[in-house]
């Protein structure tokens, strides 16, 4: 079962999906068009990450379109449960394969879900007499970024980041999540961070603990605050005002055992874009 003292995610009356297909911002496409798979976290509990991803990104002059239709299955994969598991990189795979056919980029919110997408459907997806589906699999996976990557490499390294910030956050404390080390990109959302003037990023890769739903769990939940202490102490040594990590449940454990929320990196760069969105304002230049 659920431990009684573990602080758990929110759900929102509006998920994501609804608010985009509402009529989010769009971009003018002259810096391309994206894909975006925005998770189950952010559809259901976390849609003010969504919002403020679509919101760079459209300032960014990207059209957006939502893309997948299930659960990346990595909750499933995680219980062992590897039908379930094949089942939702299937639906997915069929989804998402027309739209890489089109030459289209794939951007995934969630650090775990980009992992999936990655590394395991080509994988989950080999299955005997199934070629076809396996090839599509690896198309999906050989187009896929998490979305700090992808602002980085299609914007920032080809000088289309617009750096027009309005206020700066000063010292930022991040934790790089377990997922995302796993995929050998780098530090993107330090990278892109760093753009924001007066800022420097104290980095922390030690793991929180989370786990998936680890951490949730009546017999698991002791084992992963000690397991996530090194993190704790870390981003409190920063001496940082603002938290960031890209896992949404990295914030959680972090929130609830060192006593500060987290933003995902793209909450901090929608906020900067705005002259209210940090106390310390930074003058236009011509």
């Amino acid at each position: 079962g659920i431990h009684r003292d573990k602080q758990l995610p929110q759900f929102h009356g509006e998920t994501f999906a609804d608010w985009f297909r509402k009529g989010a911002p769009q971009g003018s496409g002259e810096n391309g068009d994206v894909v975006l798979f925005n998770s189950c976290f952010v559809n259901y509990n976390g849609p003010d990450i969504g919002r403020d991803v679509v919101d760079v990104l459209a300032r960014n002059h990207l059209r957006i379109q939502l893309g997948g239709v299930a659960c990346c299955g990595m909750p499933a994969l995680d219980a062992a449960d590897m039908d379930f598991a094949k089942t939702q990189a299937r639906k997915n795979v069929e989804a998402l394969y027309p739209l890489v056919e089109q030459g289209l980029p794939i951007a995934v919110v969630n650090p775990t879900c980009s992992l999936m997408l990655r590394r395991e459907y080509p994988e989950l997806l080999a299955i005997p007499g199934e070629g076809e589906l396996t090839r599509k699999a690896t198309a999906v996976a050989e187009n896929t970024y998490d979305i700090a990557e992808f602002v980085y490499l299609k914007l920032h390294r080809e000088k289309k980041l617009d750096l027009a910030f309005r206020s700066t956050p000063g010292p930022i404390a991040y934790q790089v999540p377990c997922h995302l080390k796993m995929q050998n990109i780098g530090f993107r959302s330090r990278d892109l961070m760093r753009r924001i003037p007066d800022v420097k990023v104290k980095l922390v890769s030690e793991c929180t603990g989370h786990d998936g739903t680890f951490a949730m769990k009546v017999e698991h939940y002791d084992e992963s605050i000690e397991a996530g202490q090194r993190a704790f102490d870390g981003m409190r040594k920063a001496d940082a005002e603002i938290w960031a990590t890209d896992c949404p449940m990295a914030a959680i454990q972090l929130e609830q055992h060192a006593g500060k929320k987290a933003y995902h990196p793209f909450q901090i760069l929608a906020r900067a874009y705005r002259e209210d969105g940090f106390p310390t304002k930074i003058e236009a230049t011509e």
